[in-house]
C-alpha cells in the first residue's frame, strides 16, 4: 500500500480550457482524478497558479505546476502510505507552505487529495463513498458519526445558463435549476425528469426572470411531475462597491434595471418566490451581506416550508465564514466544492462543522467540468442533502447523474 509513482498531466476541461489530471499508483492499484475549473471565483477561495499569472484561463498552461509536482510532491509521497489520507494531506499542504497556497495552487492540491482518497479506497476494496464514510466516522475530530447510512442526495440540475455561465445575458439567473421532491429514485424517475425537460419551452427573450419562473411552474404543474426551481443569482456581480445597492437587468420587468438597497431587492425576490416553485435560491445576495441572507431567512420560512437558502459564495467553503453565518443564521444550506478548499480531510472536517450547526449540505460542480466523478462520492459518503450536476446536456455533468445510479444499484 506504499505509494509508487506520481504523475501529472494536463486535460482539456468541458470548456475546452486546460486543466489537471493526477495519477498515483501502489504496487496494486492506480488511480486517476482531475479537477474542473471555475467561471467565476468568489473572492474568499484559495487561487489557482499557471504559467504566467492569474489572468483569464484561456491564456494559461500547466507546464510550471506539472513540472513541481514531478520535482517537488512526488519525492515527498514515494514511500508514503496510500490509506493515510489525513497525513498525506498535512504533508501536501506543508509542502505547499503559503497562506494562499499559492506555491503549488488550489488544484494540484486538490487534484492530489482526490486520487489519495481514490487510491485508499482501491487499496481498501471499498467503493469510494464507502471509504469517504470510513474517513468521515473515524477522523479524530468527528463527534458526529454516519455510520453506515447511507442516503442519496436530492439532484440539483441544470436546466438554463446565461450571464458567465453562457454567451447570452437575457435573464439575471446565473442559472435555473431543477430538482424533484423527497422520496426520489434515481433508477425510476431521472430518465422521466429527462424526458420532461426536453418538453420545456425555455425561450427568454419574451420574459424576465419572474416571467420566465412562472411560466416554468406553470410547464411544471401541467406536466404533474414532481418538481421544484431552484435559482444561482450569483447576486455579487450585481452589488454595487459605491451605494450598497444592487443593479439588476431583467429582474421583474423586462429591459428595466432593478436598482436598490438589499430590503428593496427583498421585496422583489418575495413577489417572485409567492409565485412560482422557487425553493432552492443559491446567492441571492453578495458575499458579505450577511444580514440580508437572514432576512431572507426569515421571511421566506413563512411562504414555503423546507425553503434553501443556499450559501456559495458566503462561505467558499471557508471554515472561519461558515462560523460566521452560522452564528448569524445567514443561510441553512452550505455549499462545498473541492476546488475551494483543497484536501479531503479539510472538506470532512468542513462537513463536520455544518453538521454540528444544524445545516444542510450540498455537493456542487463545477463550471469547467471533467467526466471526473469524485463529488458524488463525497457527497453520498458525507450524507449530503442535495447535489449540483451542472448542465442537462453533456458528458462532463451526466456523468455525475449516472455515478448516482450505479451507487443507488449498488445499495
Amino acid at each position: 500500500m506504499r505509494i509508487k509513482s506520481v504523475k501529472a498531466r494536463q486535460i482539456i476541461n468541458s470548456q475546452g480550457i486546460p486543466t489537471l489530471e493526477v495519477e498515483i499508483s501502489t504496487h496494486r492499484n492506480t488511480a486517476v482524478s482531475s479537477v474542473p475549473i471555475a467561471a467565476t471565483k468568489s473572492k474568499y477561495e484559495f487561487r489557482d497558479v499557471y504559467d504566467h499569472d492569474i489572468k483569464r484561463l484561456k491564456e494559461e498552461n500547466l507546464t510550471m505546476i506539472i513540472d513541481s509536482i514531478h520535482r517537488i510532491v512526488a519525492p515527498e509521497l514515494v514511500g508514503q502510505n496510500a490509506m493515510d489520507q489525513e497525513h498525506l494531506d498535512e504533508l501536501l499542504l506543508k509542502i505547499d507552505d503559503s497562506i494562499e497556497r499559492n506555491r503549488l495552487g488550489i488544484y494540484t492540491i486538490t487534484a492530489i487529495s482526490q486520487t489519495i482518497a481514490k487510491l485508499g479506497a482501491l487499496e481498501s476494496d471499498l467503493p469510494l463513498f464507502k471509504y469517504i464514510r470510513v474517513l468521515h466516522d473515524y477522523s479524530d475530530r468527528s463527534n458526529f458519526k454516519l455510520h453506515s447510512e447511507y442516503r442519496l442526495p436530492i439532484p440539483v440540475i441544470t436546466i438554463y445558463r446565461s450571464a458567465s455561465h453562457s454567451t447570452q445575458n437575457i435573464l439575471p439567473a446565473q442559472e435555473v435549476l431543477i430538482f424533484p421532491k423527497n422520496g426520489f429514485d434515481y433508477q425510476k424517475h431521472l430518465i422521466q425528469i429527462f424526458k420532461f425537460i426536453q418538453t420545456l419551452d425555455l425561450d427568454d427573450t419574451r420574459h424576465n426572470l419572474k416571467t420566465f419562473l412562472e411560466d416554468l411552474t406553470k410547464q411544471i404543474t401541467r406536466s404533474k411531475v414532481k418538481l421544484d426551481l431552484g435559482v444561482d443569482m450569483a447576486a455579487s456581480r450585481y452589488k454595487r462597491s459605491d451605494n450598497n445597492n444592487y443593479v439588476i437587468p431583467n429582474l421583474t420587468r423586462n429591459h428595466t434595471n432593478f436598482n436598490g438597497e438589499p430590503h428593496a431587492l427583498l421585496s422583489k425576490y418575495l413577489d417572485i418566490i409567492r409565485n412560482t416553485r422557487l425553493s432552492f435560491l443559491e446567492d441571492f445576495y453578495a458575499e458579505d451581506d450577511y444580514y440580508a441572507w437572514k432576512e431572507l431567512i426569515d421571511q421566506t420560512s413563512d411562504i414555503r416550508q423546507n425553503m434553501q437558502i443556499v450559501s456559495d459564495d458566503l462561505t467558499a467553503t471557508n471554515l472561519e465564514r461558515l462560523e460566521k453565518v452560522a452564528l448569524l443564521e445567514s443561510a441553512n444550506n452550505i455549499v462545498f466544492k473541492p476546488t475551494q478548499i483543497g484536501t479531503v480531510t479539510e472538506i470532512i472536517y468542513f462537513a463536520l462543522r455544518a453538521r454540528k450547526h444544524g445545516l444542510n449540505l450540498t455537493g456542487s460542480y463545477r463550471y469547467g467540468e471533467t467526466e471526473d466523478t469524485f463529488i458524488v462520492d463525497l457527497s453520498v459518503g458525507l450524507g449530503a442533502e442535495y447535489i449540483r450536476t451542472g448542465y442537462y446536456k453533456g458528458s462532463e455533468y451526466n456523468s455525475k447523474l449516472n455515478r448516482l445510479l450505479q451507487i443507488e444499484q449498488s445499495l
